[in-house]
């Protein structure tokens, strides 16, 4: 055989870019009507495995360490879980859907964390209420926009929120 000089320019694999742990930047998250959603990421997960593991949550714990072996990348591109529930008046009922995995938003399949976003700011801007559904549960989270806007007020003044997106 002859020699030849071959060159590969070897790129770094964005599929599992969600996965590494980011020291450099703070968390992103969006807090609408009290409830705080954040993209299921390596140190989300660090933080929140054990909680999801005790309280029965196997599907997340799942979906991030399945998510590249099963295919799962081919179905979303990066979960949003909804994390805490600042108490309001508007959500005294939501609790039940802490640890939950977005589905869809007023009908539409949330992909990323930034189309959720923008979702939600569509809907509760232009919808008379949010429907969020989340994976394996046939209840949905609905939220009147009003009440949701007012909200948003209420509890960046009581937590001191600097800002409601992240």
């Amino acid at each position: 055989g002859k020699r030849e000089k071959v060159a590969f320019p070897a790129r770094r694999p964005s599929v599992l870019d969600f996965q590494r742990r980011n020291y450099d930047t703070p968390p992103e998250y969006a807090v609408f009507g009290g409830y705080v959603f954040q993209p299921v990421d390596a140190n989300l997960f660090e933080s929140f495995s054990q909680t999801w593991a005790n309280s029965g949550k196997s599907e997340i714990l799942y979906r991030y360490r399945y998510y590249l072996h099963h295919g799962l990348f081919k179905d979303r591109t990066r979960d949003v879980v909804l994390t805490r529930r600042l108490a309001d008046p508007a959500n005294v009922y939501g609790a039940r859907f802490v640890n939950g995995l977005v589905d869809t938003v007023n009908g539409k399949l949330v992909q990323t964390f930034p189309e959720f976003v923008a979702a939600v700011d569509a809907a509760v801007a232009s919808a008379p209420a949010l429907v969020i559904r989340f994976r394996g549960d046939p209840v949905p989270l609905v939220i009147r926009s009003k009440d949701a806007r007012e909200a948003d007020l209420r509890v960046a003044r009581t937590y001191a929120l600097m800002q409601l997106r992240r």
